[in-house]
């Protein structure tokens, strides 16, 4: 079984600022690499089964391609202890072979591997992938299947709508996650309280400030996110979403009685 254990950029976004971005010179084969586009991801691979697997019953070695226009620059691995050395190659930048090995019972193996992205690397890596999207795992061992692990999430439901919340910013993303969440409040509290009706009783106005109000904190992080992070869960789209429609909305007690007119006057007789 292959289980993820680390993914994580070399260098978080967060915490590398934008002037010391461009004059941090690292290249690769002669081309400048965006430290930000680092990423190091450490895997476990572990032999479940009872039986011993040996080199021999490999019909095809373990082989892992990167996916997405990814690179990979280099890979190393960590065998057990008082076991030979075991040297992966790296084939093209796209792809890594790992040389059949022994395999005991509840032995594994540590894959550490290093790549370039064509996009920022997230800080924090969804804790419910198994980095499939990225890297592709492919073996013929006799016997046996290779699995590449994932953790179960919490829900099923959630799990499909890709929710989760990370929030982990600093220096001047902090700044802007704090103005941009108080003006886009104050845009929603605005556009309540210009609509037309108002609500007979305190409460519904405020479940529905409360909610206009918290679309756009969820907005906000959404958006710094995609700067910052970037987090390109697909909840964060559906909240800038949902603050868009609502702030484009009257209030829900505007739109009822904007209802019951209509209906009202197609219910009236026609002179």
């Amino acid at each position: 079984m292959v289980q993820p254990v680390l993914a994580t950029p070399l260098i978080p976004s967060a915490k590398l600022n934008p002037e010391l971005s461009r004059h941090i010179n690292l290249k690769y084969m002669n081309n400048k690499v965006n430290p930000s586009h680092l990423q190091i991801l450490v895997y476990n691979i572990e032999n479940e089964s009872h039986r011993i697997i040996t080199p021999n019953d490999f019909y095809n070695p373990i082989k892992i391609v990167a996916l997405g226009g990814r690179k990979i620059i280099n890979a190393t691995i960590n065998p057990e202890s008082n076991r030979p050395q075991i040297i992966p190659n790296v084939v093209n930048e796209s792809e890594v072979v790992i040389p059949p090995t022994l395999l005991n019972p509840r032995d594994s193996i540590s894959v550490t591997i290093v790549m370039i992205s064509k996009h920022k690397v997230p800080i924090i890596s969804d804790p419910y992938s198994n980095n499939e999207s990225s890297l592709r795992w492919t073996a013929a061992i006799k016997g046996e299947n290779l699995v590449l692990y994932r953790p179960k999430g919490p829900s099923k439901t959630l799990e499909k709508l890709d929710l989760s919340v990370y929030i982990y910013h600093s220096g001047y993303a902090v700044i802007a996650l704090f103005l941009l969440g108080s003006l886009l409040s104050f845009a929603q509290i605005f556009r309540f309280f210009i609509s037309k009706y108002v609500y007979k009783k305190f409460i519904f106005s405020s479940l529905e400030l409360t909610l206009r109000v918290a679309s756009s904190w969820a907005a906000s992080e959404s958006i710094v996110s995609l700067f910052d992070m970037p987090n390109e869960a697909t909840i964060g789209y559906l909240s800038i979403v949902s603050f868009v429609f609502l702030i484009i909305s009257p209030s829900f007690i505007s739109i009822w009685h904007f209802i019951l007119k209509k209906i009202s006057d197609n219910t009236q007789p026609k002179k």
